[in-house]
């Protein structure tokens, strides 16, 4: 069950280190549906229903984390989430077994990147 930086989101890396991204946003999602999270992918397998959620965005040394809670409105079976750019990019992107949840349920993730 990989997890991958996806190609728009090592070209979101550039720019933040480039200093362009500074005060922007990060967004994180769920999804359904199976497959593999590949370099090449640019959206989830099926994005569900919910909103996005704005990520809180923790660096430090070549790490950078994101932690957000996305609650259900309704029953469906997660096995994707992914954090997105304020236009909607694809920057990390992470399958997993499916996680079962019913409505008002809440999955709280907290996904890291280390570049090295």
């Amino acid at each position: 069950m990989p997890t991958v930086l996806v190609n728009s989101g090592k070209e979101w890396i550039v720019e933040k280190i480039n200093d362009n991204l500074q005060n922007t946003n990060e967004f994180i999602a769920w999804g359904t549906g199976e497959g593999e999270a590949d370099e090449e992918d640019t959206e989830l397998f099926e994005e569900a229903s919910e909103d996005r959620v704005m990520a809180t965005r923790i660096s430090y040394d070549n790490k950078v984390r994101w932690i957000g809670t996305i609650p259900a409105d309704g029953e469906k079976t997660i096995t994707n989430t992914g954090v997105f750019t304020e236009e909607g990019d694809l920057i990390i992107k992470a399958d997993f077994e499916g996680v079962l949840v019913h409505e008002t349920d809440e999955i709280q993730f907290t996904i890291e990147m280390e570049i090295v």
